[in-house]
């Protein structure tokens, strides 16, 4: 049976205070596909922060608001991850994004973004910003009778994962396919075997008789 665990891990671990503007990352992460996974972001010691935004970067480069929190602590979710990520937060200086149901979409870089009030009402940004890369590194084991065969590979698209999962399929379907044509020829070789020892049996009890002539 062909059977595949997907792992993921967060990159760039640790604590990071040397980041530009304060800004700390911890994690230590590692995840299984189908589970839950964490990445936490703070910014200690500072005041005034009106707003918190976590944005994921895709391996196509493509940004998405994944989550913001406002100063009422209110969670505002993006559309597409609306029943997958939630922010667990006491205050705005320290939040832990909580990612439910690992899968290959949320691989990418994470960015945790801290606003103040600026002129005119606007929020400005907190200088620069450290990001964390999401990877997702597949392990695919197929164990038949006399092989087991392992395959590590970096995923960068759904569509790479796809395709392996359809080569090791096909590679599957192949065995499968030549063990069939195994037991086939075996059994045709039985029955012609077992055919054959039937024959000589019973032509080893065939009565024989022998007609004899008067010569005259």
């Amino acid at each position: 049976m062909l059977d595949y665990t997907v792992l993921f891990s967060l990159l760039a671990l640790g604590m990071y205070p040397a980041c530009s503007g304060g800004i700390v990352f911890e994690g230590d992460l590692s995840a299984t596909l189908g589970l839950s996974a964490s990445l936490s972001c703070s910014l200690p010691g500072v005041g005034g922060i009106k707003q918190v935004t976590w944005q994921h970067r895709d391996p196509a480069g493509s940004v998405h608001a994944v989550i913001t929190l406002s100063e009422s602590l209110e969670q505002l979710v993006g559309e597409q991850y609306a029943g997958k990520v939630q922010l667990a937060a006491d205050s705005l200086n320290a939040t832990t994004l909580l990612i439910r149901n690992v899968t290959f979409a949320e691989e990418g870089c994470y960015t945790c973004k801290f606003y103040f009030p600026g002129q005119n009402g606007r929020l400005d940004r907190y200088g620069l910003y450290c990001t964390c890369a999401l990877t997702v590194p597949v392990l695919l084991l197929c164990l038949c009778s006399y092989c087991a065969l392992i395959l590590c590979i970096d995923v960068t698209s759904v569509i790479l994962m796809n395709l392996c999962i359809y080569i090791y399929m096909c590679v599957y379907i192949y065995l499968f396919l030549i063990v069939i044509i195994f037991i086939v020829l075996i059994c045709i070789y039985l029955y012609f075997t077992v055919l054959l020892l039937n024959m000589v049996k019973h032509r080893s009890v065939w009565p024989v008789i022998i007609v004899t002539v008067p010569y005259t």
